[in-house]
């Protein structure tokens, strides 16, 4: 087994290093610049006389550009004090030919000013949300007025940071617009202006050639389906539809990347080379034909927008025809590391975009297994140099050749990926293996003729309605190979995997792949298998918390949800935020934001949960129970308290409580007394007191509030749902005990609870608010606030900190926020 260091390796590889140490660093850039400075003179001494030494230099050199370009790439464009605050904003849009005709929104480089100074400015790119869509083209210059924000910063563990994301973009911040709107004249760089135009017509021309009158709402999702395969334009895509390639493991059709390069390169690069000029027997050079489909792949990739897939393919691709323009043999692994080290200079960040981990770890998953894959059945389609076999023996051949290599493609780029999409999205997707070959076989079709029903649409519009006919069929049967594994049966759940975890997975593939030399070097083979096994126990013992109660309140914006998880594992879930279902002015169709699904349900299957012991429901608002529903339907739930088994004037209620007979989910409303849940902790219901005391049938939802006193050890953490000052009253008449460390703050807040008699009652240390940012009733009150401050109590609120996690080992407390304060 022999590993050939590519040159480009030479240089990627410290590079890289250097990156992701930067990210964990801070280290003035003049420190940087001698750095680099002193070893480039020191390897150039060296060069005759140690040659070792010269390379060690060197490779420090580029290890501390890598850290020298993050340093410079991660700066930040935007002083802190210009958020929240009304701005003005003159400058051009750039160029996202992915938007269309009408923008929602788009992004913009120019000049930020503060409205309240406005000898305050800022030059920096931004992303503006208009109040209605407009239509804007590249290059435009635009002048407006908003208030400009900053990007959401990752709140929940499992949630997505959109700050990192659009960091990755070098967009500091978001204006929403308020106010002045003016547009001025369209300037830009020429040819870009042109490939917008021709997107723009490429888009019209699907539109009239693949829908029609008789059906429309099937061609035109078929219309939207190409735009979607051949142009990257997912937004018109109807969600079932998005749904169903993703369960079925071929989202990554809809994304335009190194398949879609590829494809074009290759019809273009036979296209002309089959280019004959009528009556004549002129033929285009090989060498004009590489440089002409150069021409079309960089044609392309601006047309669909340089994300990293693309650029990474067309790059390689442009490369390597570059090659044979000049007689030179390419090596597939340097063009990868020459595309990778080029997407890094240009935006380091880039490394920690899943795009672009997943572009190239296919890629090189493919590069790598394929060939070791085919060797062994390479005879079904070879044929010898002296074989006469018929015409149709060789296209049966070929046809064979091309499907066996589209399932080992597709076979190797899947063992390659899926530790990374077990790590980033908590899925496995294994009928991708079975439908995946299909599918890049009919989308080679659809956007082949997809292709020429495009050209042919720009001259003759009824021959490319023909064209559309032929692919409406196609599309017709993906659809439905689609929708046949596009179910949600066909998804695993996965715990992200560690580290260590993700070692033994790549040890394993390597051995079953290099059999022989395990088999031939056995002791050796041993020797590392005994190593990576040894690590993966190591990770696992550092991933262990040992017997520690973790309780985690989520920001769920203006709601309620905590998730506890116990010494023994056993979980519990109390409360789950707010559904609503809305109507979307600007998409002009219905949606729905359920926190269940975007962030009870992401926080779970980061941790490997796929079932509660117990769900509490402390009372039926929609802020509280609404996303309970979506976690009932979605995992195994073993029982459920705070759902009466009666009729009430409660429409979350009413859902809840239907959900868990469908599903056989035991629930009850039970009163004050001992929670049988766990040995290493005690709970207990310290409110609704009684029956008597208790009126379901009233619409004060907040006074029937379950009241839960958790104890670990000498920790106590007490759980109020949106008890008000009566219902506090009640409590402190019991003459149960009250007392706690930490205190889930009664009603986020609100001036009806937390009187002063009840906090001196519960003599909290600690007091977490669950509240939304910036939300409409102002909560916390203030006179609140004061009530607690006067006592000494620290106040963390989920708005300002995102998520607050506290682990207890029963004597001793830590806490964790998502949002450093």
């Amino acid at each position: 087994m022999k590993f050939k260091l590519r040159p480009a390796f030479y240089f990627l590889i410290p590079f890289l290093i250097g990156i992701i140490t930067g990210n964990y660093t801070s280290i003035p850039v003049f420190w940087l610049w001698l750095s680099i400075l002193i070893c480039l003179i020191g390897s150039v001494v060296a060069r005759n006389r140690k040659r070792y030494l010269c390379y060690i230099l060197l490779h420090i050199a580029i290890f501390t550009c890598g850290m020298l370009r993050l340093e410079l790439a991660t700066v930040p464009l935007i002083p802190h004090h210009f958020y929240d605050q009304p701005v003005s904003f003159t400058g051009k849009t750039t160029y996202q030919p992915e938007r269309g005709e009408v923008w929602e929104a788009c992004y913009v480089v120019g000049q930020v000013q503060l409205l309240a100074d406005p000898s305050q400015t800022v030059s920096t790119k931004v992303l503006i949300r208009f109040d209605e869509p407009i239509p804007l083209r590249y290059g435009r210059r635009i002048t407006l007025t908003g208030v400009l924000h900053q990007p959401d910063t990752k709140r929940n563990p499992g949630g997505f940071d959109y700050r990192a994301y659009l960091s990755r973009q070098n967009v500091s911040g978001i204006i929403s617009h308020q106010g002045l709107l003016r547009l001025g004249e369209q300037s830009g760089f020429p040819p870009l202006r042109w490939i917008e135009a021709l997107r723009l017509r490429t888009e019209r021309t699907i539109d009239d050639a693949y829908v029609s009158f008789k059906e429309p709402s099937t061609d035109g999702l078929h219309a939207q389906l190409l735009k979607g395969i051949l142009l990257g334009k997912r937004g018109d895509v109807p969600t079932e539809t998005l749904d169903m390639f993703r369960n079925s493991g071929t989202f990554h059709v809809l994304a335009v990347s190194g398949l879609h390069v590829g494809l074009v390169a290759m019809f273009c690069f036979v296209a002309f080379s089959k280019f004959r000029v009528p009556m004549l027997t002129f033929r285009i050079p090989p060498k004009i034909v590489s440089l002409l489909t150069i021409a079309a792949i960089i044609i392309y990739a601006c047309l669909v927008g340089f994300r990293p897939s693309v650029f990474r393919a067309a790059l390689m691709a442009s490369l390597y025809l570059f090659a044979r323009i000049i007689d030179r043999d390419a090596d597939i692994y340097n063009l990868l590391a020459v595309a990778a080290l080029a997407l890094l200079l240009i935006n380091p960040t880039q490394v920690w975009d899943v795009g672009f981990q997943l572009s190239f770890t296919a890629v090189i998953a493919i590069v790598y297994f394929v060939p070791k894959m085919e060797n062994p059945i390479r005879k079904l389609w070879e044929t010898p140099e002296d074989d006469k076999s018929n015409r149709l023996t060789r296209y049966r051949k070929s046809a064979l050749k091309w499907l066996v290599l589209s399932y080992l493609a597709t076979f190797a780029a899947q063992i390659g990926t899926t530790p990374l999409i077990a790590y980033h999205f908590y899925r496995g997707y294994p009928l991708g293996i079975i439908v995946g070959p299909f599918a890049v076989g009919l989308v080679s079709l659809i956007v082949g003729v997809g292709m020429a029903s495009v050209i042919v649409g720009f001259i003759f519009l009824p021959l490319a309605k023909i064209l559309a006919v032929i692919n409406h069929a196609i599309m017709f049967i993906f659809l439905k190979l689609i929708g046949l594994f596009g179910q949600e049966w066909g998804i695993m759940t996965i715990a992200p995997p560690t580290l260590g975890l993700i070692a033994v997975y790549i040890a394993l593939i390597l051995g079953i792949t290099h059999w022989r030399f395990v088999y031939q070097q056995w002791k050796t083979a041993s020797l590392i298998g005994l190593s990576v096994v040894a690590m993966w126990v190591w990770d696992s013992g550092f991933h262990e918390q040992g017997r520690l109660l973790e309780v985690v309140t989520l920001d769920v914006g203006q709601g309620d949800a905590a998730i506890v998880r116990f010494p023994d594992r056993t979980t519990m879930l109390i409360d789950g935020g707010i559904q609503r279902s809305y109507y979307d002015a600007k998409r002009q169709k219905q949606a729905e934001y359920d926190v269940g699904k975007r962030i009870i349900e992401p926080f779970l299957n980061s941790n490997g949960i796929r079932e509660l012991d117990l769900v509490v429901l402390s009372h039926p608002d929609i802020d509280h129970g609404g996303g309970l529903g979506y976690i009932l339907q979605n995992y195994r739930v073993k029982r459920v308290i705070g759902i009466a088994d009666v009729q009430l004037d409660s429409q979350i209620h009413r859902r809840l409580r239907s959900i868990a007979k469908e599903r056989g989910i035991p629930y009850s409303f039970p009163y004050a007394g001992e929670i049988d849940l766990t040995g290493t902790a005690r709970l207990n219901l310290l409110h609704p007191i009684d029956a008597a005391s208790t009126d379901l049938m009233d619409d004060n939802k907040n006074a029937d509030s379950l009241v839960i006193k958790l104890s670990y050890g000498e920790v106590d953490i007490l759980f109020t749902g949106d008890i008000e000052a009566e219902g506090e009253k009640l409590l402190i008449t019991s003459q149960q005990d009250l007392r706690s460390e930490i205190l889930k703050v009664p009603h986020h807040g609100s001036r009806t609870s937390s009187s002063v008699q009840f906090i001196d009652a519960v003599r909290p240390r600690f007091a977490i608010y669950s509240l939304g940012q910036r939300n409409q009733f102002q909560l916390p009150h203030r006179e609140v606030v004061e009530r607690y401050k006067e006592r000494d109590c620290k106040q963390l609120r989920t708005d300002q900190l995102g998520a607050i996690t506290v682990k207890s080992d029963g004597k001793r407390c830590w806490f964790r926020f998502s949002v450093l304060p």
